[in-house]
């Protein structure tokens, strides 16, 4: 892919609010949405996106489970598409233990 600047964007209020919208508009009845998402764009203006709908992120500072329970309350998916991973968040959330 040559040459690159890998550059994360934090801290934009209307890039957030889009990001939020458009995890409710990928939304699979039963099946849920993405946990996170990779867009690149290169210096020539293509783009790319792929998003993981099975694993857990890999955060700099792990939110509080609480966050994990609250997400599948809002995304709901059948057992058969709850990773084990969020099994044990949600878990850890209903025994009042926070990371």
């Amino acid at each position: 892919m040559g040459n690159g600047i890998e550059q994360s964007i934090r801290g934009d209020r209307e890039l957030s609010d889009a990001i939020g919208e458009l995890r409710q508009l990928m939304y699979r009845d039963g099946a849920g949405t993405w946990f996170s998402a990779r867009f690149t764009v290169t210096a020539e203006g293509k783009a790319d996106a792929s998003y993981n709908y099975d694993d857990e992120p890999g955060w700099d500072f792990p939110p509080d489970p609480q966050i994990y329970a609250t997400d599948l309350q809002a995304f709901p998916r059948d057992d058969a598409h709850v990773p084990e991973w969020l099994r044990q968040k949600v878990r850890d959330h209903e025994a009042g233990k926070t990371e």
